[in-house]
C-alpha cells in the first residue's frame, strides 16, 4: 500500500513510497528512506514500476558535469535487485568522465538520452550473461564511448545510428566511425597454440530506411543489413584512387586469414566522389579472404563520372588494357583467397560488375544483373586467376559495355576450373569498331585471353547479343570447354561468332551442343566437333568447313586411361606431315606404360587405317593395318619416308610423325588412349 508521496528533487516528478515493516540494509534517500515525524512507519521504499532512472542517483546530464559515480551507483542497484532496467532519459547528455564502468547484466533503456566518455563493460567475466541495450534507431552514444565485453540488443537490431550516423543527415557522424565503434571484439578463449580467439561483440549491424553517408570510405564490416534495396542506401564520396566502400574479410589476404560470419543484405551502395573527380581502381564492395560470406538482395551503383564518358576514352583504355587494367572501377572487387561465397539477387551498375583480382574458390552467384553503362568495359573481369567451382546461375543478365566476360592472359596452372555459366542473356553491348574505317565491332560476349590450362568451363542456356562478336578464346594450351544450348543473334557488323585458337600440340576439347548461329558472320574458328553434337549452321561459309583446322583432344578418362582425339589435314605436296600427340615418351605422365594409337586416313575414294601400341622403350606392336591389293601394309612404321605410302617415323627428338606420300590431300583422325597403371 502506498502511504506517502513527495517530489523527487532530481527529476521533479512525484514519487510514491511504500512502507517497510523492518529496517532496510541502508538508507540512501534514493531508494530507501527514513520516515519523518508523524509518519505511521519508520522506513519507506521508493515505488518502482518499470525502470530505474539515472537521475535518481544524482546524474545531472548537462554534458560537462561528472556523472560517472551516479551511473555506477545506479548500475550497482540494478545488478543487485530485481529492477535491472536503467533509464537514460530524453534531453540529457551524461558525461562518464572516462571511467571503466561494469554494466553487468543491466539493461540500458534509452529514450533519447546520450552517454559519453567511458568504457562500458558488459556482462560478468565468470558467465555468458550479457548487458543489454534497449534503444530505437537514434543516437545514444558519443564516439568516445567504447563497448567492451558481452552485449546484446533488447529490440534485436544493432543500429549504426547509435553512434550518431543518422539516415538522411549528411552532417551527422560519418558512417565509418559508427561502424568502427560497433565493431569491437571480445575474447572467447584460446586455441591449441595458445593464441587468443575473439569474436565480434555485435555480429550484425542494421541500417534504417534512408541514406547514410561516408566521405572517409574504406569501411571494414563484418555483417550489415538494411531494410531493402533502394530503401536503405549508403552513399560514399571517394577521396582517392583505389578507395572502396565496404570490405569484408582481409584485403589481399591468404587462406589462413579468412574471416567468418560475413553477411551483407538488403541495401544499396552508391559510389561517387568528391567534386565528381574520376578516380581509378575503386570498388563498391571488396570481398577479401573470407569463408562462407553471404551477399543477398544487394545493389551497387557508381556515379556517371566514374566511367568513361565517350568512345575515344574507352578505345584508348582498351588498346592499352595490358598496362591499365588496374584502373578499372567496379561494383564488386574479389581480392583475397576466400571460398564458399553465396551471392543472391545482385545488381551492379558500373564500369565493371565483378572484378577477379585474385582467385576465389566456390562462388555461387544466383540472379545477377549488370548494366555497364554505354562506355563501360565488361560485366565480369578476370585479372589472372579465377579459382574453382564457381557458378553463375538463376537468371543472369549482362548488359552494355565492350564485353560480357573478359579474361586477361594467364599462365595459371588451372583457370575456370569447374566453372558453370548458365541461363544468361548478354545484350546491348558497345558498338565500338576495330578501326575508323571498319564496320566490325571489337567487343565480344565472352573474351578469354591466352590460357595455359582452362579446366572445364561450361556455358549453357545462353543468348548472346547481336551488337558484338560472340565467344573468342585465344591460344589455349590445355583445357575443356562445353557450349550447350547457345544462340547468337546476327548483326551485319559482327565479325566472329565463335573463335577458338589452340596452340600446336594443344590437348584441349571444345564441345558444342545445340549451338545456333544466325546470319553471315565471318568464320574465324579453329575448332572441331564430335559427330554426335548438333550445330544449326547459318554462317556465310559454314563453320563445318573449318572443323578440321585444329586438334580436338582430351575426350574422357576411363579407368585412369586418358582418351582423346586428334583431327588433321595433310596436303598433297609430298612434303607435309603431322606430329602424333604425346608420342614423346619422356613427357609421359608418371605411370604411363604405353599408348594405343588408332589412325584412320580418309582420301578421295579410299580409307587407310592402322592400330598399334607404342611402348615407353620406343618399341611398338601392330594390332591391325589396312592392306593394298598386293597385301602390303598401307601405313608402315619405318625409320624413313617411303614414297606411295603413309609412313610413321620415329624422329631423333623421339616424336612420332606421320608422312603423306600418296599424292593427294587426306583427312587424318587419330584416336589416342594413354594407358596408365
Amino acid at each position: 500500500m502506498i502511504t506517502k508521496q513527495f517530489q523527487d528533487p532530481m527529476t521533479g516528478e512525484l514519487i510514491s513510497l511504500i512502507p517497510l515493516v523492518s529496517a532496510p540494509n541502508y538508507i540512501d534517500n534514493i531508494i530507501y528512506f527514513n520516515g519523518q515525524v508523524g509518519d505511521p512507519y519508520l522506513y519507506y521504499k521508493r515505488y518502482i514500476e518499470d525502470y530505474v532512472d539515472i537521475r535518481w542517483f544524482g546524474a545531472i546530464g548537462d554534458g560537462s558535469t561528472d556523472d560517472s559515480q551516479a551511473f555506477i551507483n545506479a548500475l550497482s542497484f540494478c545488478n543487485s535487485s530485481q529492477y535491472n532496467v536503467l533509464l537514460i532519459p530524453d534531453g540529457y547528455l551524461f558525461n562518464l568522465n572516462g571511467e571503466d564502468i561494469n554494466v553487468g547484466t543491466a539493461t540500458l533503456l534509452f529514450e533519447g538520452g546520450i552517454l559519453k566518455n567511458a568504457n562500458l563493460i558488459g556482462g560478468p567475466h565468470s558467465s555468458s550473461a550479457c548487458a543489454w541495450i534497449d534503444a530505437g534507431c537514434y543516437k545514444i552514444f558519443d564516439l568516445d564511448i567504447i563497448i567492451v565485453g558481452r552485449w546484446d540488443s533488447a529490440q534485436g537490431d544493432i543500429w549504426v545510428d547509435w553512434f550518431g550516423s543518422i539516415a538522411n543527415d549528411y552532417h551527422s557522424v560519418d558512417l565509418k566511425h559508427s561502424i568502427e565503434a560497433l565493431s569491437n571484439e571480445r575474447m572467447i578463449g584460446v586455441n591449441e597454440n595458445n593464441e587468443i580467439i575473439t569474436e565480434k561483440i555485435f555480429k550484425v549491424l542494421s541500417l534504417n530506411a534512408g541514406t547514410y553517408f561516408s566521405d572517409e570510405c574504406n569501411i571494414k564490416i563484418s555483417s550489415l543489413r538494411g531494410k531493402g534495396i533502394d530503401v536503405s542506401i549508403v552513399e560514399f564520396k571517394l577521396q582517392n584512387d583505389n578507395d572502396f566502400g565496404f570490405l569484408i574479410g582481409e584485403k589481399s589476404g591468404t587462406s589462413a586469414e579468412r574471416t567468418e560470419n560475413n553477411t551483407l543484405t538488403n541495401f544499396t551502395i552508391y559510389l561517387g566522389s568528391k567534386n565528381d573527380i574520376y578516380f581509378k581502381g575503386v570498388a563498391g564492395l571488396v570481398i577479401g579472404a573470407v569463408h562462407k560470406p553471404l551477399i543477398e538482395n544487394f545493389k551497387i551503383t557508381t556515379a556517371d563520372h566514374l566511367t568513361p564518358s565517350n568512345k575515344d576514352d574507352l578505345l584508348n583504355f582498351y588498346n592499352d588494357i595490358g598496362n591499365r587494367y588496374n584502373e578499372l572501377n567496379c561494383g564488386v572487387l574479389i581480392d583475397g583467397d576466400g571460398e564458399l561465397a553465396m551471392i543472391k539477387n545482385l545488381f551492379t551498375y558500373s564500369q565493371v560488375g565483378i572484378y577477379y583480382k585474385s582467385k576465389f574458390d566456390i562462388i555461387n552467384c544466383v540472379d545477377y544483373v549488370h548494366w555497364c553503362r554505354p562506355f563501360g568495359f565488361c560485366t565480369i573481369f578476370i585479372e589472372n586467376e579465377t579459382g574453382m567451382n564457381s557458378t553463375f546461375t538463376g537468371s543472369q543478365s549482362w548488359n552494355q559495355g565492350l564485353f560480357g566476360l573478359y579474361a586477361m592472359p594467364s599462365i595459371s596452372d588451372a583457370n575456370f576450373t569447374n566453372w558453370l555459366i548458365e541461363n544468361l542473356r548478354i545484350e546491348q553491348l558497345n558498338h565500338c569498331r576495330d578501326s575508323s574505317i571498319s564496320k566490325y565491332y571489337i567487343g565480344a560476349n565472352i573474351f578469354i585471353g591466352n590460357q595455359n590450362w582452362l579446366n572445364n568451363l561450361i556455358i549453357r542456356n545462353t543468348m548472346m547479343a547481336a551488337t558484338s562478336n560472340g565467344i573468342i578464346l585465344n591460344k589455349l594450351s590445355t583445357g575443356f570447354i562445353e557450349l550447350d544450348n547457345i544462340k547468337h543473334y546476327y548483326d551485319d557488323e559482327g565479325k566472329i561468332a565463335l573463335q577458338f585458337e589452340l596452340i600446336v600440340d594443344s590437348i584441349s576439347c571444345i564441345k558444342l551442343k545445340n549451338v545456333e548461329i544466325n546470319g553471315d558472320f565471318l568464320t574465324e574458328n579453329a575448332i572441331s566437333i564430335e559427330s554426335d553434337y548438333h550445330i544449326f549452321d547459318k554462317t556465310r561459309e559454314g563453320i563445318s568447313k573449318t572443323f578440321y583446322g585444329q586438334r580436338n583432344t582430351v575426350l574422357k578418362e576411363v579407368n585412369n586411361n586418358i582418351k582423346y582425339e586428334q583431327k588433321e589435314i595433310i596436303d598433297n605436296d609430298n612434303t607435309s606431315f603431322i606430329s602424333i600427340l604425346n608420342s614423346n615418351t619422356s613427357s609421359w605422365l608418371v605411370g604411363q606404360k604405353c599408348k594405343k594409337i588408332n589412325i584412320t586416313v580418309l582420301g578421295n575414294n579410299s580409307v587407310y587405317y592402322c592400330t598399334f601400341y607404342y611402348f615407353k622403350n620406343k618399341t611398338y606392336r601392330i594390332v591391325e593395318v589396312s592392306k593394298d591389293s598386293l597385301g602390303q601394309d598401307e601405313i608402315v612404321i619405318s625409320g624413313s619416308i617411303i614414297n606411295g605410302k603413309f609412313a610413321i617415323v620415329i624422329n631423333s627428338d623421339s616424336v612420332l610423325y606421320l608422312f603423306n606420300r600418296i599424292g593427294e590431300q587426306v583427312f587424318v583422325n587419330i584416336v589416342h588412349e594413354d594407358m596408365i597403371f
